[in-house]
């Protein structure tokens, strides 16, 4: 590289204008300009360069690294959950049964508590103005029978009120137990 073919690179390097070169570059040795046509490379005003602040935002990097640390949380409790899935097929099997039976019970449990709802609506009714301790087969009773095989009864019970408190704890119970059925389907 001769030094005219130099000074044109370090002036196109330093990002000098490719048509105001172009026409002087040299292709033979005749047209070669003297060093008095050479252009002069001249210092192009540089501006300081602007550097991004050392440290960003403390509370933009703070937030970001909540996120991280949540969603690393959240993964392993994903990976956990994955873990207790049943991984063969006999297992998985196993598992939705064992679901299907819980589920079933839930139902019934809660056809349960409406048959006592609709019960208590007739209670409500019919029972208003019984003797309390009425055998009485007009009336809706409640019954603690003998164990025998015959239907010898041991307490009765017809009084509205207090028939009204036994339905309502059974249905509370039979809550509490459909309850934990829900949270063990959806373990």
């Amino acid at each position: 590289m001769t030094k005219t073919e130099k000074t044109i690179a370090t002036t196109v390097a330093k990002g000098a204008n490719i048509e105001n070169i172009a026409p002087k570059t040299a292709t033979t040795a005749e047209q070669t300009p003297t060093t008095a046509e050479q252009p002069t490379p001249q210092a192009e005003p540089t501006a300081p360069k602007q550097t991004p602040p050392a440290t960003p935002d403390k509370e933009k990097t703070l937030n970001e690294a909540k996120q991280v640390l949540e969603l690393s949380k959240r993964i392993e409790e994903l990976e956990a959950q994955l873990r207790k899935e049943p991984q063969t097929i006999e297992e998985r099997i196993e598992y939705y049964e064992r679901k299907q039976v819980l589920t079933e019970r839930y139902k019934k449990l809660h056809e349960q508590v409406r048959n006592l709802d609709n019960l208590r609506a007739q209670v409500a009714e019919d029972n208003i103005s019984v003797d309390d301790f009425s055998e009485s087969n007009d009336y809706f009773r409640l019954k603690l029978l003998v164990p025998s095989y015959g239907e010898k009864s041991a307490f009765v019970i017809s009084n509205q009120a207090l028939i009204e408190c036994v339905l309502d704890l059974l249905r509370n119970r039979m809550l509490d137990v459909a309850e934990n059925l829900q949270k063990e389907i959806a373990a």
